[in-house]
């Protein structure tokens, strides 16, 4: 668990990057933004393949799609931290986050054994997706 721990470290260093006077903007956050999206589909795409649980794969789906829309519209100079934006991505992390913890009730075995793999996981199996065990 310490490496997931690092792992949201890591990606809160990067935020701050992202909103930093580094990065040009608002492309860099965009582009970030992106390769957030990328990494959240394919893990999206290794959750539905190895274990076959849906909602988590529908609140990765969900999950790609905002950090999607959040870079496109950051492209265009939105700001999403006012109405009415903040609040349909308030919303929108709501309902990913509901739909991965609903897989508790929905199949118990499956999000145990994929929590029980998070939890053995080095940072490295986290950046390589090897923390999601094939449970099909």
């Amino acid at each position: 668990m310490r490496s997931a721990h690092l792992f949201g470290l890591m990606g809160g260093v990067v935020c701050g990057v992202m909103v930093s006077p580094l990065l040009p903007q608002p492309g860099g956050v965009a582009a970030f933004m992106c390769l957030g999206a990328v990494r959240s589909l394919v893990a999206t795409v290794l959750i539905w393949h190895r274990t076959r649980l849906p909602l988590m794969t529908i609140g990765g789906a969900l999950a790609t799609a905002m950090l999607l829309a959040m870079a496109w519209l950051i492209g265009y100079g939105v700001h999403l931290f006012r109405l009415p934006w903040a609040a349909i991505l308030g919303l929108g992390v709501s309902v990913t986050v509901a739909s991965s913890e609903a897989e508790r009730w929905v199949h118990p075995k499956a999000y145990e054994a994929l929590k029980a793999a998070n939890r053995r996981a080095s940072l490295h199996d986290l950046l390589l997706w090897r923390d999601i065990p094939r449970l099909r």
